[in-house]
């Protein structure tokens, strides 16, 4: 896999974590809390996996955070709604 793929996975698996978390917060619903706690750490490791693959640059980095953003926005606007 090229590192620009590995760069847009790792965005959408960080972004999918930062999600969870929020909503896990701010939910009122016991059940959600324990089923998205459990996908918050597989998200994690996932995540740990994946960043130790690669040498990351500061460009790298940089467009890693863009695609978490992009990520967070696109699942965390459909949690709310």
């Amino acid at each position: 896999m090229g590192k620009n793929r590995t760069i847009k996975i790792l965005g959408n698996i960080i972004g999918n974590v930062v999600a969870h978390k929020i909503v896990v917060r701010h939910t009122n619903k016991p059940e959600s809390v324990k089923r998205m706690s459990h996908e918050i750490e597989a998200y994690g490791n996932n995540a740990a996996e994946l960043a130790l693959e690669s040498n990351w640059n500061d460009k790298d980095k940089l467009g890693i955070s863009e695609e978490t953003m992009k990520k967070f926005k696109k699942s965390y606007a459909r949690k709310i709604s």
